[in-house]
């Protein structure tokens, strides 16, 4: 079975400033943004173009899911501007070669119907995760 796969980068939390910190700051923002956008364009694809609002109600719950929630549990989000909704599930973890990964179930539901995928997301311990789209 041939899987397809685009790796995304999410940059969660702010690195240790060495050096220059201007440029450091300057750098982990393009990363951010670059890794926002990148996401943002797959989840575009995926979901007919949720609207702006609606993408950060998702990625709010998508990455505390990754970041708080335990196997089972269930991060949820709604806007009341569209009447879009949705759910981030984390089904499984593990370890995998030194990074935390986490198995998330998304699903989208809007005015056009639902839409769901699953995927792996690893945590690189020092802020950012990895999606794997299959």
């Amino acid at each position: 079975m041939h899987a397809k796969k685009a790796m995304v980068v999410g940059i969660l939390s702010t690195a240790i400033l060495l050096g220059n910190p201007s440029a450091q700051a300057q750098s982990a923002y393009n990363r951010a943004y670059e890794s926002f956008f990148s996401l943002s364009n797959l989840f575009n694809k995926m979901f007919d173009k949720l609207p702006d609002e609606d993408m950060k109600k998702h990625y709010g719950a998508l990455f505390a899911a990754l970041n708080n929630l335990d196997n089972g549990e269930v991060a949820r989000w709604y806007s009341d501007t569209t009447g879009n909704y949705g759910t981030v599930e984390i089904i499984a973890t593990m370890p995998n070669g030194g990074q935390l990964c986490r198995r998330v179930y998304v699903d989208i539901f809007t005015e056009k119907g639902r839409k769901n995928h699953e995927s792996w997301a690893c945590h690189d311990g020092k802020g950012q995760w990895s999606f794997n789209y299959r």
